[in-house]
């Protein structure tokens, strides 16, 4: 009587389920796969999601492995995840890349804190032919080349915290995505004034938080739907054809060091006035004191105004009614008490 042998049921799987089944992985689990056998070495690399965060560098903290890096060119954080770009370069086609580098740098004993960024350039840029979702998250250094393939197939953007390379980087950034339906965006603690140019036809969502002063906006997109707006009002912000908009949310943050408080309560006027064809607006309690702060308050007319959510502080402000007057198919209305 002759037994079965054991088949290897899982080697014989087809490289693309492999590589989903490994999707599930971190980048460290993945990557250990590739000692199982020859046919499993370059299998991680096929991974759809890959996703680079801090805490999945701890295993490379060895002095062997750190000299082999130096001896390699792959020097710290930012030399490993480009050496992964490089590895990964057929499997970014598709799907989704996000990315976390921490504000550090890497030392036998653990995270050491250096003044020192990962720098997101040419390697990304060029690799990405078919990808769909883009997620920048932490200390990384944007900086587009002067000419590069771009994602031509981008869809969906979060760049959340950040640094450019210059005052124009985020615009070529833009520039490299044509039909970029949703875009999220965090800016803080920028060390110059950066331009954040938005001329996009086919978004349709748009997230900003914006937490830093030094920034000049400038929003022209004709098929937007949903705009979200976090932070503090430069005095230069340009808004233009949003006709199409459905729903809009500002959240203008209170500053002390605002020592002019009518020309701040006109730069939200002038922002709320582009959003005159809404169907749904909320405007956070901040945002309806600086408008109470306005000489000569004249909001425009709301013609498609149905759903309208205010937010104040101790008592309903004046504006309240004027406001309401300009909304002639106003349905819902929601008064919130904040504080």
């Amino acid at each position: 009587m002759v037994r079965n042998k054991k088949r290897d049921r899982i080697s014989n799987l087809p490289d693309l389920l492999v590589s989903h089944i490994l999707s599930f992985l971190t980048i460290k689990e993945a990557v250990a796969t590739s000692i199982l056998s020859s046919s499993w070495k370059t299998l991680w690399t096929l991974v759809p999601n890959l996703r680079l965060d801090e805490d999945e560098f701890e295993w490379i903290l060895s002095d062997e492995k750190q000299n082999r890096k130096k001896k390699s060119g792959m020097n710290g954080t930012g030399g490993f995840a480009e050496a992964v770009l490089h590895l990964c370069r057929l499997s970014l086609k598709s799907g989704l890349f996000a990315m976390h580098i921490p504000y550090k740098s890497f030392t036998s004993t653990g995270f050491m804190i250096v003044t020192q960024y990962m720098s997101i350039s040419g390697t990304l840029f060029n690799y990405c032919k078919t990808l769909m979702d883009l997620r920048l998250h932490g200390n990384i250094i944007v900086d587009p080349p002067p000419s590069s393939l771009g994602f031509p197939s981008l869809k969906i953007l979060h760049l959340l915290g950040v640094q450019y390379a210059n005052h124009d980087s985020f615009s070529r950034f833009l520039t490299c995505c044509p039909i970029l339906e949703y875009l999220c965006l965090e800016v803080i603690e920028m060390d110059e004034e950066c331009n954040f140019i938005i001329t996009l036809p086919t978004l349709k969502r748009l997230d900003l938080n914006m937490l830093d002063f030094l920034y000049k906006l400038e929003i022209n997109a004709p098929a937007l739907e949903y705009l979200e707006f976090v932070g503090f009002l430069h005095k230069v912000v340009l808004l233009e054809n949003l006709s199409n908009l459905v729903k809009a949310v500002l959240f203008v943050s209170y500053d002390s060091e605002v020592s002019d408080t009518a020309d701040y309560g006109n730069r939200v006027l002038d922002f709320i006035r582009a959003l005159y064809s809404v169907k749904s607006l909320h405007l956070g309690s901040y945002t309806t004191e600086f408008l109470c702060n306005v000489p000569e308050f004249d909001p425009p007319m709301f013609h498609n105004l149905a759903f309208f959510n205010f937010d104040f502080h101790s008592c309903i402000p004046h504006v309240l009614p004027l406001l309401l007057q300009r909304a002639p198919q106003l349905a819902v209305l929601t008064l919130n008490r904040v504080g």
